[in-house]
């Protein structure tokens, strides 16, 4: 302790030179961590090299501008695209009251078209694929914008079939995409939309009744349609039941209205019902007033009379609705 009074400078000298080696030592440590790290990141940064070297093409300057190149033609490709191709609509604004109305409004319109065009429902009180929903008044929040799409395009399908004044509509299918349809009724395809990163494709079936130069008009309706429509298969077959002629159901109204023949509405309803054998305007049986046969009552002798022999068909038609997706933000 004497020699450590005596001599502080050395004392204190010594003291700062362990704390420099013990900073030094500590600074050591550090830069050898930093190096093992510097050299991991190296050794990765070697194989990636090595395996860019061995990538066929080589991403050389050349084949870099011939992929920046197609990604130029793969833009333009899709701006045209969306010219045959409708863009999906940007999102509906619609709350539980507002899809509510907008499924019931479109109902009602499709009735009121089948109604204008002749066209017979063969379901009373047909919801056209959206019973499930007619029965809520609440949805789940993921429904408004898919209900929206989907009855838009119930809405253009069934037009081209109203337009092309088919017989009858048997029904229409759709994808059960919401967790407020059931997925195990009558109204949904087993099939899902198929997505990618550009469109999505939405499938739908539909069944009707109608002759050959309907389903003509039918099919160069849904080929011509404004909206992508893009048909996968047709099923045509025999209606052993074809719908009541509206010909027909007039020629009853008017010899009813005139007193040719004694008959109710009833009596002209049960007339119209379809017979196994029966032709495309199967003219009914009826007595006149005073008895006898049936004779002339519905038709006038004095006029030629055009007999057609061709039954209705029964349509099955798959297709799907093609859309780009909005771009993203």
């Amino acid at each position: 302790m004497e020699w450590v009074k005596k001599n502080p400078v050395v004392v204190a000298g010594a003291s700062v030179a362990v704390v420099l080696l013990g900073l030094a030592i500590w600074f050591l440590v550090a830069k050898m961590s930093a190096s093992s790290e510097f050299g991991v990141a190296l050794m990765g940064s070697r194989d990636v090299r090595s395996s860019l070297w061995q990538v066929k093409p080589y991403p050389s300057d050349e084949n870099i501008g011939a992929i920046k190149k197609d990604q130029e033609r793969v833009k333009k490709f899709m701006a045209s695209l969306q010219t045959v191709i409708p863009q999906m609509p940007a999102p509906y604004n619609l709350d539980d009251r507002g899809l509510k109305i907008l499924l019931e409004q479109t109902i009602a319109d499709l009735h009121l078209a089948a109604t204008n065009s002749k066209t017979a429902i063969v379901q009373a009180n047909y919801s056209f694929g959206f019973q499930a929903l007619r029965k809520k008044l609440t949805f789940k929040t993921n429904t408004y914008e898919i209900i929206a799409l989907q009855l838009e395009d119930v809405k253009s399908l069934l037009g081209i079939l109203f337009v092309a004044k088919i017989n009858a509509l048997e029904g229409i299918k759709r994808s059960s995409l919401t967790q407020d349809d059931d997925s195990g009724g009558a109204d949904y395809l087993q099939l899902n939309p198929l997505t990618n990163q550009f469109s999505i494709i939405t499938p739908y079936e539909i069944q009707f009744r109608c002759f050959g130069s309907e389903l003509e008009a039918v099919v160069q309706g849904l080929v011509g349609a404004s909206n992508c429509i893009v048909i996968k298969n047709i099923n045509v077959g025999q209606s052993r039941n074809p719908p009541p002629s509206s010909e027909v159901i007039d020629i009853l109204q008017q010899a009813a209205k005139s007193g040719s023949i004694s008959i109710g509405a009833a009596q002209i309803n049960a007339a119209t019902k379809p017979v196994e054998a029966a032709d495309r305007y199967a003219i009914p049986r009826f007595t006149p007033r005073g008895g006898g046969q049936v004779a002339s009552a519905l038709v006038d002798t004095n006029k030629p009379v055009t007999v057609l022999s061709e039954r209705p068909l029964r349509v099955t038609v798959l297709l799907d609705i093609v859309r780009t997706l909005r771009p993203s933000k």
